[in-house]
């Protein structure tokens, strides 16, 4: 199965493409508003805008094209040296799989399915950057300040708030989340590479004859997560007499391998014995594990700021709050003892 290291290393290179993409389009945005509140009119028009923007994405998506593929290819090899360690090395050494052709309904997501979600996105970021100009002079021309030296104040405060939020890649449309591009990116590609790990573990399992894994447990587990945890699933539907509790189809249609999950399949045979046990929510643990990730959001967000100033002062600014942010962290560390991971306070790396 995928460990968490395995994991960074697959993700990195997509969620990098898309953080220095967003530091261009941020830099970029800043570019303008600088230009326009010094000489008004200097900045093309919305036409000339989202043609620059798009320039920067039909970059990034030829990019991304190849490693995405890259990323589920990885997951895939590594789900299966998972499982050739996990299947008994006599049945690995026979001549031929006993099912050569792994039933279609087993594996119920397409290798390649990261990059329509990635495509997806152009138009909303397009959008968000844009979008980011608009509001930015729209506020500073609402004031009427007379001066130079007012109006990049101003456009500084607004344009603070904005580049904190960062470039909206995806709106969901239940809730309206409104998910930052790198976040969202990260997401994607860690759900599809944990997606396709598993996949390529069952496929061998079901060729060599083995129908029925068991999904690993991990703390503070996903309610949608919460009926699988340790328990057996089947990957075909033929018929058992094991405690299955679904089909591996049955199971992600009811939420398993959610966004995010962090759950994996290993191979289960009867003299395998006893299930174990999930381990027990630790209340504590989980809030203060969900303070750190709120400090860590907060800190990216003020080191976007910093990619959006205009000018040495608003740069200083930012650095002091990073530094005061980060200040809390080491002391929310230090009380609770949970690891603090600095990779996740970057803009640049995988979360």
């Amino acid at each position: 199965m995928l460990t968490p290291e395995q994991l960074e290393r697959i993700v990195a290179a997509l969620r990098a493409l898309y953080a220095g993409a967003e530091r261009t389009l941020l830099a970029m945005v800043a570019d303008w508003v600088r230009a326009e509140t010094r000489s008004p009119g200097s900045v093309p028009g919305s036409f000339g805008r989202r043609a620059q923007i798009r320039a920067v994405l039909d970059r990034l998506l030829g990019q991304a094209r190849g490693a995405a593929r890259e990323a589920l290819a990885r997951a895939a090899i590594e789900g299966r040296r998972a499982a050739e360690a996990d299947l008994p090395p006599a049945i690995l050494r026979s001549a031929a799989p006993l099912f050569p052709r792994t039933p279609p309904q087993t594996l119920v997501h397409a290798p390649a399915g990261l990059m329509p979600s990635l495509s997806a996105m152009y138009p909303q970021l397009v959008a968000s950057t844009d979008g980011i100009y608009r509001q930015v002079m729209r506020e500073v021309v609402s004031q009427r300040l007379g001066g130079t030296a007012g109006r990049l104040r101003l456009a500084q405060q607004v344009l603070d708030r904005a580049a904190a939020q960062g470039i909206t890649g995806y709106v969901s449309t239940k809730s309206k989340r409104r998910w930052n591009v790198v976040s969202y990116v990260e997401m994607c590609t860690r759900t599809a590479a944990r997606v396709a790990a598993n996949d390529a573990y069952a496929a061998l399992c079901v060729e060599h004859g083995y129908d029925i894994v068991r999904v690993t447990t991990v703390a503070n587990c996903s309610d949608l997560c919460a009926p699988f945890q340790g328990r057996l699933l089947s990957i075909t539907g033929r018929p058992t007499t094991a405690p299955v509790v679904a089909t591996l189809p049955e199971a992600r249609a009811r939420g398993f391998e959610h966004p995010n999950c962090r759950h994996a399949l290993r191979l289960w045979t009867p003299g395998d014995g006893p299930l174990p046990e999930p381990p027990p929510v630790d209340p504590a643990a989980y809030k203060a594990t969900q303070k750190l990730r709120g400090l860590e959001r907060r800190i990216r967000a003020q080191k976007r700021v910093r990619e959006a100033a205009l000018d040495d002062t608003a740069r200083r600014a930012a650095d002091a709050r990073i530094r005061a942010l980060q200040k809390q962290v080491r002391e929310l560390v230090d009380e609770t003892g949970i690891p603090r991971i600095r990779r996740r306070e970057q803009i640049g790396v995988p979360l």
